[in-house]
């Protein structure tokens, strides 16, 4: 009952739809602090960021491409790159420039 009362409190009150409750689930597992539970939750919060870089990626090029002089949209490629730790080199290898 307390799990469900910090849920509701965590989704301000939203309720616990089935993407709420999704994201408890991951509480069950590194309640116990167990090896297989930080590697659960080192896991999934791996593969939600590899999607997002994914996804930033590619909003970052369809944005340069459509308005490839605006200086604030471009500004945004180092940023990425720096942030991912990406080498020009690496860069042109990656997109196929």
């Amino acid at each position: 009952m307390r799990k469900r009362e910090d849920l509701e409190l965590s989704s301000v009150g939203l309720g616990t739809g089935e993407i709420i409750q999704n994201i408890g689930q991951h509480d069950d597992a590194t309640e116990g602090e167990s090896i297989e539970g930080y590697l659960l939750s080192i896991e999934d919060l791996y593969d939600q960021l590899l999607k997002s870089k994914l996804e930033l990626d590619a909003k970052i090029k369809e944005a340069t491409e459509k308005h490839p002089d605006n200086r604030e949209i471009s500004e945004w490629r180092p940023r990425f790159d720096g942030f991912f730790g990406i080498s020009s080199l690496e860069e042109d290898a990656t997109r196929g420039t």
